[in-house]
């Protein structure tokens, strides 16, 4: 029952803190105390020993002479190990000592007593409670016993002469009982300012685990779960108060692309300064968390109004919109922020959240860097894009899409040279449901490439039959999302089912975005590669609407550029337009491209597009899209003179 000693050899807590190291460094101490004890007392019994020889009392030199060499054997026993026979043995010599000499001399008046209480408080220190208990019973019961003799008359002493001799003997006893007392008191003051180091680490620890699990790692803002606590800690002082709460949901709109020009360092420290700005626009009252990623939150204390709410928004905005220096480069970040004010949009924290990301989700729709509220529309929204991806999953076995054929023309003589399928979804529950809806969904839900699936085959089934029908050189054009290219099997799909219809795979024209080109995708460029090598062409759609990049046009060997229908649709009277499409028409001309017109509804952008030179076009000044069999019956009366 020791202390681990600070000046002696300790374990250092952090390293080997096994518990049989534990107990190793136990024991060795144990031992020391043990044996220091020990010392203390032969050097008492030979003081004693030399007193009580220079006073001729021989038979009280021999006892204390033999009591020395016993515990000098002692010593030899604790450098084997044997710590508790050592110190049970070393009590039990000095109480049979003590008896001993007491019977032999004065009796209960006797100095020698005056070991027994340093017997019962070393035991209590160095055995245990069971062995202690045994050592008081034992002192107790030979006093007792001793009395009891003295009392009956069994035998008799005579007082003791006191003097100087007496002094030095109970001094020497009292030395050795405060020597053996004052080590194993210092084990104790060891011990407990050891338990109370380790006290405090534990609750330093504590407060630290407690902060990382509730604190953001990288900007040391709460986190989610913390950020949950806080809300509904106040969302009931606001309830008792008759006040609201608002949830302000924002995500970045720029970080993928600092992240991904500038490194995760650049964007870390992003992380970090964007957090500080949001805290620095803010109350005391209200918090500022980050959920993840690029999304925080803050959690709006006692909302005045939604006016309030929007210039707090429109601060935070300005805020993160400052530009900033990173590692010796300049970087600009906005932000989209979605509103939700409790009680009215709800008032549990996930309900609150999920809305304010749908509102957040708004205001990127709406163009970012802005800030909208939630309102029971965006709720309508969502459920409906619930209920659409559950019935979409069963629109294929239940025949409900369908492809439709727009036909493309040859400018220079009025030729029929193709067509771009067209997915059309006609829900029995929902009704026609628009493409520009479905295919989003489909990407998000994963069902795009099931979907892509189907388009690809049914496309290829219904150009066969085209085929039969003697339309040989007849071409369709298909178009595929990110989500189908990133799709490693996409390859192999494509090449059994021109190999199940008999398709050669120049036939099959694939159209793709101009984003969906700039995206960075190693699976992208691979089945882009994959898919040209097999002899499928690419086409570029909407061309000039996106990020208009010339590299990837070689990169990737594409055989076509589609002007987007915004550039045609006023083509004879706007300038800025006629200028595009000719720039367009340009690149064609130079890279040895064709250029496909869509959206072309009268005689005068016909007209204007051939003198320019358009290789083709497609819209409704010949046909809106049609279903296979329309198809067949446009293309045959297309072909009679």
């Amino acid at each position: 029952m020791s202390a681990i000693d600070s000046s002696e050899s300790t374990p250092d807590h952090r390293g080997d803190a096994s518990p049989f190291a534990a107990k190793k460094h136990y024991d060795l101490i144990r031992t020391r105390r043990v044996a220091q004890i020990t010392v203390s007392v032969i050097i008492g019994l030979l003081c004693v020993a030399g007193i009580q020889f220079y006073h001729q009392a021989y038979h009280e030199v021999v006892i204390l002479a033999v009591v020395a060499m016993l515990c000098g054997v002692l010593l030899l026993r604790l450098r084997r190990g044997r710590v508790e026979q050592a110190a049970t043995a070393i009590i039990v010599i000095l109480m049979t000592m003590a008896g001993l000499m007491a019977m032999l001399g004065g009796g209960l008046r006797d100095a020698v007593l005056y070991v027994f209480p340093g017997v019962i408080i070393v035991s209590g220190m160095l055995l245990s409670l069971k062995r202690t208990l045994m050592v008081v019973i034992t002192i107790v019961s030979y006093l007792m016993l001793t009395g009891l003799g003295l009392e009956l008359g069994w035998w008799q002493h005579e007082t003791e002469a006191t003097g100087i001799s007496t002094a030095l003997i109970i001094s020497i006893a009292l030395l050795v009982n405060g020597f053996s007392i004052y080590v194993l008191h210092m084990d104790l003051v060891r011990l407990l300012s050891k338990l109370q180091a380790e006290n405090r680490r534990y609750r330093e620890t504590r407060k630290r685990v407690q902060h990382i699990a509730l604190h953001d790692a990288l900007t040391g803002l709460p986190n989610r779960r913390l950020a949950r606590e806080r809300f509904n800690a106040l969302f009931e002082l606001s309830k008792r108060k008759n006040a609201k709460l608002a949830l302000l949901f924002i995500d970045l709109d720029e970080f993928k692309i600092v992240n991904d020009s500038s490194g995760h360092e650049a964007g870390d420290r992003l992380l970090q300064v964007v957090g500080k700005r949001l805290q620095s626009c803010l109350r005391d009252s209200d918090t500022v968390c980050r959920l993840g990623g690029d999304e925080f939150l803050v959690i709006v204390n006692d909302v005045v109004d939604e006016k309030a709410l929007g210039r707090l928004a429109s601060k935070l905005i300005a805020a993160i919109s400052e530009p900033l220096k990173i590692f010796d480069m300049e970087h600009s970040c906005s932000a989209s922020i979605g509103i939700t004010i409790a009680p009215e949009d709800g008032d549990d924290f996930d309900a609150l959240l999920k809305n304010a990301d749908m509102a957040m989700y708004l205001a990127k729709d709406e163009g970012r860097n802005n800030y909208q509220y939630f309102d029971e529309r965006l709720q309508q929204d969502a459920n409906r894009k619930v209920e659409l991806v559950s019935h979409m999953r069963h629109a294929i076995p239940d025949n409900e899409f369908s492809l439709l054929y727009q036909p493309k023309v040859r400018l220079s003589d009025n030729c029929v040279i193709g067509a771009e399928a067209l997915i059309r979804w006609n829900s029995e529950t929902y009704g026609s449901v628009s493409p520009n809806e479905l295919i989003p969904l489909a990407e998000s839900s994963g069902f795009i490439h099931d979907l892509g699936y189907w388009v690809i085959e049914e496309a290829c089934k219904d150009l066969r039959f085209l085929k039969n029908l003697g339309f040989e050189q007849f071409h369709l054009s298909i178009n595929v999302s990110i989500a189908q290219l990133q799709n490693q099997n996409l390859r192999t799909q494509v090449a059994e089912i021109l190999d199940r219809y008999g398709l050669e795979p120049g036939a099959i024209d694939l159209e793709l975005t101009e984003t969906l080109l700039a995206n960075d995708h190693s699976q992208l460029s691979s089945n882009l590669d994959h898919l040209r090598e097999l002899g499928m062409s690419l086409s570029i759609d909407d061309f000039g609407t996106g990020y208009s990049n010339l590299g990837y046009l070689k990169r990737f060997d594409v055989e076509t550029l589609k002007i987007d229908r915004s550039f045609v649709s006023d083509l004879p009277e706007n300038t800025n337009n006629q200028a595009i499409v000719r720039a367009i028409l340009q690149i064609c001309e130079e890279l040895g491209m064709r250029s496909v017109a869509e959206g072309v509804e009268d005689e005068a952008t016909l007209a204007y597009l051939r003198n320019i030179g358009c290789d083709a076009a497609q819209g409704y000044f010949w046909s809106r899209p049609l279903p296979l069999d329309q198809m067949i019956e446009y293309l045959q009366n297309a072909s009679k003179p």
